[in-house]
């Protein structure tokens, strides 16, 4: 227990990584770890993707910068700004050395005859993806990697799909971005255990 502890207190959000490849052998270790987490029905919802060449990964961080572009421009920051930001997204996407695509699949879901049930459905799929999400970060951090779990892809699910040429029936969610450690960062706040516990009357 006290080896879980560590691995999960110690892990953080790395965004800058080493040039050091990532093999395929260690992404699909990932994958074969993400696909323990559990799911609503067991449905199993996640696909992953597995990005390792470089073009492939500049041209969607291209395109992606683009689309975050439009959405900048809709909530007008100055141009300067705009391009500061974008300049930063590419970086973090091209020069991570290994990204898995995580998507859901919608054919996954269970289907019911209201809207209401189906709609809930849907929640209870992406919270089995934020677990499935969660395994890949935890078994990165005890490999001695360093991870970033980006959710970016809900803002420009049409780019990805034709940058990636990902089946409709794909939801792109999020990307997880992977690679051997450059920085270490300090611990982010956490409320304490009392905080978040309700005290029910």
């Amino acid at each position: 227990m006290n080896r879980f502890n560590q691995i999960l207190k110690t892990r953080r959000s790395v965004r800058e990584f080493q040039t050091k490849r990532v093999t395929r052998k260690i992404a699909n270790e990932l994958i074969d770890i993400a696909r323990w987490a559990p799911s609503a029905h067991n449905a199993q919802p996640w696909r992953f993707a597995i990005l390792e060449k470089k073009e492939l990964r500049n041209k969607l961080a291209r395109e992606m910068g683009e689309a975050f572009k439009r959405d900048l421009e809709k909530d007008h920051f100055p141009p300067g700004v705009i391009q500061g930001k974008m300049q930063k997204s590419f970086e973090r996407i091209a020069c991570a050395p290994l990204i898995i695509l995580v998507c859901l699949n919608k054919e996954d879901r269970q289907r019911f005859p209201d809207r209401r049930r189906n709609r809930l459905e849907g929640l209870m799929a992406h919270q089995g993806m934020g677990a499935a999400i969660q395994n890949i970060l935890l078994g990165a951090h005890a490999m001695g990697l360093g991870a970033c779990w980006i959710s970016a892809p809900f803002f420009c699910p049409r780019t990805i799909k034709r940058v990636l040429k990902i089946d409709n029936r794909l939801e792109p969610t999020a990307l997880v971005l992977i690679g051997y450690p450059k920085e270490n960062p300090k611990a982010p706040f956490r409320y304490g255990a009392k905080r978040v516990t309700l005290r029910l009357t």
